[in-house]
């Protein structure tokens, strides 16, 4: 992480027109570092990036995906103190309330990866065919969507978050988070992590968007 740079396409980079904001502790006042304040530019430059890291992401097999959302889930399991930590810090949080937050990270993700197991469409068999024939059969496939929004609240800034993030990612689309103001460094480590674990550089990007 990198004070006042964003995330997109792989890339820690700057806001278009240079503009950033503090981050400071509410308890003390103490200035945490800063982050940029993403223009119209920057929001068009991470969606093009995402709608190309979309589609590598979605190419890969349920296995593939799976074992990089597994590898993020074990990665916060190491990072649990840091992000713990950096949630009081930086929104208030008490310490045992942020552990606890900073918990349901993994738990979510491999929740996702697990739930994603069923996800394989099903089969319709026609219902007009008599004795034993078949029929016509029909399946369904299940796509992703593309490219996901996915928006943290100050309150539960990564938890939240990974309620959207875990399952848009595990079903093949590319995410696109905005941070919230009182939290927006936790949110920016968060989104390094998921990056370590090997997502494209293009599926996952994080903006912290001027309000």
């Amino acid at each position: 992480m990198k004070d006042g740079l964003m995330l997109i396409n792989g890339e820690w980079v700057g806001a278009s027109d240079g503009a950033t904001r503090e981050s400071t502790n509410p308890a003390n006042g103490e200035v945490l570092g800063s982050y940029p304040l993403a223009t119209k530019e920057d929001v068009d430059r991470a969606l093009a990036a995402a709608q190309e890291g979309k589609k590598v992401w979605a190419a890969l097999s349920h296995a593939e995906r799976k074992a990089i959302v597994l590898k993020a889930a074990d990665l916060f399991d190491e990072h649990l103190d840091e992000i713990a930590t950096m949630i009081t810090a930086e929104m208030g949080k008490p310490a045992g309330m942020a552990i606890g937050e900073a918990l349901e990270i993994p738990s979510l993700l491999r929740l996702s990866a697990s739930a994603a197991d069923v996800l394989a469409g099903e089969v319709i068999r026609d219902q007009n065919a008599t004795g034993n024939a078949l029929g016509d059969v029909a399946f369904t496939k299940i796509e992703p969507l593309g490219v996901v929004a996915c928006i943290g609240p100050f309150n539960f800034p990564v938890s939240t978050l990974t309620f959207k993030t875990a399952p848009a990612l595990i079903a093949g689309n590319a995410v696109i988070i905005k941070a919230p103001s009182d939290a927006s460094l936790v949110v920016l480590r968060y989104t390094e992590i998921l990056n370590e674990a090997g997502f494209p550089p293009a599926s996952c990007r994080r903006l912290r968007v001027l309000e």
